[in-house]
């Protein structure tokens, strides 16, 4: 029964970098029980290559990925994403990371073609290249 203790005990200082889910977020385990359908790749922003990695999932109503630093999960409503919440993990890239999660929190249209995804918020595109099957 220690170890069990023990681990329990190592893993508490862990719950302190998460954020609460907002009321009407799918609990965790719904979330992540299946993977999405499809895997996007930012590419760029207005333009300019994105200098690091993001991906987006979006499987019906949700959307889940990971930012250069942190997974992220969220809710589609129609043409807008919200309720998105991420861990807090530091990393050299979290500047782009807060760039990114903050764009796709306003995004207000959405244009899909075979292999790219844009995603408009404000004047700013997102544009995303469709991942390779793995």
């Amino acid at each position: 029964m220690r170890p069990f203790t023990f681990a329990a005990l190592a893993l508490l200082p862990l719950s302190a970098c998460m954020e609460p889910a907002p009321a009407d977020a799918p609990p965790a385990a719904e979330a992540s029980a299946t993977a999405p359908q499809e895997i996007w790749l930012l590419a760029s922003i207005d333009g300019a290559a994105f200098p690091a990695t993001a991906t987006l999932g979006i499987d019906g109503t949700q959307i889940v990925g990971h930012g250069p630093c942190n997974t992220y999960t969220g809710t589609v409503n129609g043409m807008s994403i919200s309720n998105i919440v991420a861990t807090k993990m530091a990393c050299p890239d979290l500047t782009a990371e807060g760039l990114y999660l903050g764009l796709l929190g306003g995004v207000t249209a959405v244009a899909e073609t075979r292999n790219t995804l844009t995603l408009t918020s404000g004047s700013s595109r997102l544009v995303f290249n469709k991942a390779a099957p793995v």
